[in-house]
């Protein structure tokens, strides 16, 4: 199969997904198809990102010229079709974007936790009536046995169930713990494969950089140069290739922007975490001079571009 019938496919399957969106837009949320959900939202404008930087390129091979031939690179009949390929792209991409700007992702978020939520009261009322079931049995059982008891007897069997009660709340204790535990466990690993499956979509390379720029305001521009210009100027030094996502003043430039993070990525820092206090942070890591010059001079390189993009 070739690439551009590979490509024609993903359009077809995205065009697709995004019919099958917009029928969701028009279905009030409490008749909304289960099966579907924020992910598949979310899954949907990854494909269509990956999808763009195709399309970038048979639009800019569009208007290129053989040297040696002085012909255009596609024939006329692979002209139409690529041609085909864009307006339909194009079209998808912005019914896309006006489902997503209209709220319908957070209308599957909504349904999401209010489903959560449901299934969270009926999980504790239903533990509550088997704990007042199993209750009410041990106490007609221990009824029918304290009434053929003595006295000291029955002292025993009260400080006996004392006992019990205590351990018994420790054990639930022990168990409430655990369920937290595992859940924060769950919720962490979560979070952690979406952060892997969202860098990993990112393409790190110049150009991925310039398109994540693009959907940046003006004033990210001349705040990326400086900062780049010194790591330029001082490659070996680390302050200038570490930055706490959480600080206010990265928030302010960048992280609040879409493609503000994306854009680093794309550039080559990498995402981390670290212990003390606890907080992510993006690093610039400078490969070994001595050990890896190749590698070295390849990083250094596409520092020197990103300079000249931001110049």
């Amino acid at each position: 199969m070739s690439e551009f019938t590979k490509n024609t496919k993903a359009l077809n399957n995205l065009i697709q997904d995004t019919e099958t969106l917009e029928e969701c837009a028009k279905t009030p949320l409490t008749m909304l198809n289960s099966s579907l959900s924020s992910k598949f939202v979310i899954q949907t404008k990854t494909s269509r990102d990956e999808l763009q930087e195709k399309v970038n390129g048979y639009k800019k091979r569009l208007t290129e010229i053989d040297p040696v031939t002085g012909n255009s690179r596609y024939g006329e009949n692979m002209k139409k079709k690529v041609k085909k390929l864009l307006d339909d792209f194009e079209t998808v991409s912005g019914k896309l974007d006006g489902l997503i700007s209209g709220g319908l992702l957070e209308a599957f978020q909504k349904i999401e936790e209010e489903e959560r939520l449901a299934e969270e009261v009926r999980v504790a009322e239903e533990a509550k009536a088997q704990q007042e079931r199993l209750e009410a049995k041990r106490k007609a059982e221990e009824e029918e046995r304290l009434s053929s008891m003595t006295e000291a007897q029955l002292q025993k069997a009260k400080e006996d169930e004392e006992r019990e009660k205590l351990r018994v709340a420790a054990e639930a204790a022990r168990q409430v713990r655990l369920q937290q535990e595992e859940e924060e466990r769950q919720k962490a690993a979560a979070e952690l494969e979406a952060e892997r499956a969202w860098i990993s979509s990112i393409e790190v390379s110049t150009a991925s950089f310039s398109a994540q720029l693009s959907k940046l305001p003006p004033t990210s521009k001349p705040i990326l140069l400086q900062l780049y210009s010194q790591i330029k100027s001082h490659p070996d030094n680390e302050n200038f290739r570490r930055i706490k996502i959480d600080n206010e003043k990265f928030m302010n430039d960048f992280g609040q922007h879409e493609g503000g993070k994306e854009l680093f990525l794309a550039a080559g820092w990498k995402l981390q975490t670290i212990d003390e206090p606890a907080a992510k942070i993006l690093v610039l890591v400078e490969p070994n001079l001595e050990a890896d010059m190749d590698g070295w001079m390849r990083w250094f390189d596409r520092i020197k571009e990103i300079v000249e993009v931001l110049s």
